[in-house]
């Protein structure tokens, strides 16, 4: 036994001997680390920034950017629409788990109606990574119990969005009673909503894209951006269930339609009298001709879509009285539209790919 006591000590002896060397050189980097507490005067720059609020410091970062080019290099022409593949998209890009119930569109942070001043950039505007754009589209879709459709055409529009190097918002539009759908009233209220939260997200939007929930673009190289001049931009001329004829079965400028704010307040907005199905848009024809607005569209290999199938919302009927509406358009048009809105914004829901406005139309004159 006597004969382990000497290499016992020397082992005790050289873990002591470790101990101190940890204490030496290791102690002092530990203790750096604590500090007193400092005055702003002696906090570095990017210390005082990261206390800064959101809107400001997005909008130094953005001014770091570089300008994205006029015409992006990521595009590829000709996409698949691929109707399952767009809502699995969509679940990836809004970082949820999926879910089987069609109605459910994920988590959500409500705010009121009244309290507008809330939103921000940071939860409305989506801009380019890696470099900065001049121009600011606002995508309004009217909407009422269509969430599937929804999904997949957030999630077929995101990527291609990214790829064009958009800055954008999209207010998805929704009429907040069972009552007969007023199409019209909902994108009147959804632009005067993006008209004004342009200056509270840093800059009012420069182009307003009115578009249908059920149509999901065929190329990304049709951009979502307003023309230049007096033109007013109809994108989608040929549709798949039209066998993408141009403007077939009467079509006028349905479907997808662009306005630049000065041009959607000369023609007075759409029509807040159209209750249920059809007419709005052959109104809103006839009050850009009246301006004397000419009408732009893409090249019909370019400008084509293809159509979600779906069954007509009971709440939707046909408006049998469009036609007579219609024949009174081109003199009461003045009068009916943005000048008499009545709507109520009710509260909002802040998705990450958009933001949800509920939105109280009114009652039918008829009831």
């Amino acid at each position: 036994m006597r004969q382990y006591i000497p290499r016992l000590y020397t082992f005790v002896g050289a873990i002591t001997f470790l101990n101190v060397l940890c204490l030496v050189f290791l102690l002092p980097k530990f203790t750096m680390k604590t500090r007193p507490r400092e005055s702003i005067l002696n906090t570095p720059s990017t210390a005082i920034e990261e206390r800064a609020p959101a809107n400001a410091r997005r909008k130094r970062a953005a001014l770091s950017k570089p300008c994205c080019p006029q015409l992006s290099n990521y595009l590829v022409g000709t996409i698949k629409v691929d109707l399952e593949w767009a809502e699995k998209n969509y679940w990836t890009e809004s970082n949820f788990e999926p879910s089987k119930w069609q109605a459910y569109l994920g988590e959500y942070e409500t705010i009121p109606g009244e309290d507008v001043h809330l939103l921000n950039s940071e939860n409305i505007l989506h801009t380019p990574r890696y470099c900065r754009t001049s121009l600011r589209v606002a995508f309004i879709i009217p909407f009422r119990a269509r969430e599937p459709h929804l999904k997949k055409l957030v999630g077929h529009l995101t990527p291609i969005l990214r790829r064009q190097l958009e800055t954008y918002s999209i207010f998805v539009v929704e009429q907040h009673s069972n009552r007969t759908f007023n199409k019209g009233r909902l994108m009147n209220t959804g632009f005067e909503f993006a008209n004004m939260i342009g200056d509270q997200l840093g800059g009012k939007f420069d182009c307003f894209v009115f578009h249908d929930v059920d149509l999901l673009p065929e190329r990304d190289d049709l951009l979502y951006r307003c023309t230049e001049g007096s033109f007013v931009d109809h994108l989608a001329p040929s549709i798949d269930k039209f066998d993408y004829k141009p403007l077939c079965c009467g079509m006028t400028v349905g479907g997808v339609l662009a306005f630049k704010s000065d041009q959607f307040r000369k023609v007075n907005g759409f029509p807040n009298s159209y209750w249920g199905w059809g007419g709005e848009d052959d109104d809103m024809n006839i009050r850009i001709r009246k301006q004397a607005l000419k009408i732009a569209r893409p090249d019909p290999k370019i400008g084509r879509f293809t159509m979600i199938k779906h069954r007509r919302d009971q709440s939707n009927p046909r408006n049998i009285k469009a036609l007579q509406e219609l024949k009174k358009s081109w003199v009461i048009s003045e009068n009916d539209g943005l000048v008499n809105l009545d709507t109520e914004i009710k509260e909002f829901h802040l998705y990450p790919l958009f933001t949800k406005i509920f939105v109280d139309v009114k009652v039918p004159p008829d009831i």
